[in-house]
């Protein structure tokens, strides 16, 4: 028999989360939808708490945990307030992403910023959905060709979270007929466009604008995927 009651530990945090949401969240909600971000303050609680980092692997600096304590946890937040469990700062959904797709040394390299000092500042991001399908084939629209350089990924992506404030993306393109997986690393932006530090060959440049338009020239990667 599968039981989904709380056990013991999960018990304990899920306080410790309410606690937060009562204390912290709740108080804030509307000064928080102002701004349409959480606090630095709300950020910095809910990382000392390791919220955000719930499915960071423990090999890579985080607890660890399974979807189900993440779940229970982020019912706990959206009873402080609704958005806040979108808006806490950590790798997000990139951390599932890099745990199952990169290899040992990406993901210790590309997880670690998240989990160290002032980790409630940095956020990630994954770059998957499309505004539409595509009538002519089934798969992606993004693509990745092959060149002489590496590759050249060409498309648009859309609904990206934290796509305004990422530091790392994981950007998925069809290539033939399997996808890829490109990880960006970004640095400083302006609202157009983004630095590249990793990720892409030095001297292109990633452009971002509302739908995340991409197109530049892409370092082979050791991280792929076939579906």
């Amino acid at each position: 028999m599968i039981s989904f009651s709380p056990t013991e530990d999960e018990t304990h945090m899920m306080r410790s989360v309410a606690e937060l949401a009562t204390a912290t969240l709740r108080p804030r909600i509307r000064a928080h939808e102002v701004a349409r971000e959480l606090s630095a303050e709300t950020r910095r609680a809910a990382f000392d708490l390791g919220l955000g980092l719930l499915t960071v692997p423990e090999s890579a600096g985080g607890p660890g945990l399974g979807l189900r304590t993440a779940v229970l946890l982020e019912e706990e937040i959206a009873a402080g307030d609704a958005g806040a469990a979108f808006a806490l700062a950590g790798p997000g959904a990139l951390a599932t992403c890099i745990a199952e797709l990169a290899s040992p040394s990406q993901r210790d390299t590309l997880l670690a910023p998240f989990v160290a000092e002032g980790g409630h500042e940095r956020f990630g991001a994954v770059a998957f959905g499309e505004a539409r399908a595509l009538p002519e084939r089934p798969g992606l629209a993004t693509t990745a060709t092959p060149t002489s350089a590496g590759y050249l990924l060409s498309g648009t992506k859309s609904y990206v979270r934290n796509a305004d404030r990422a530091e790392v993306f994981v950007v998925f393109a069809q290539v033939g007929e399997t996808y890829e997986v490109r990880m960006l690393e970004l640095g400083d932006r302006d609202g157009e466009f983004a630095e590249v530090l990793g990720g892409l060959k030095p001297g292109t440049r990633y452009v971002a604008e509302q739908s995340y338009l991409i197109r530049a020239d892409i370092e082979k990667s050791g991280a792929s995927h076939d579906h």
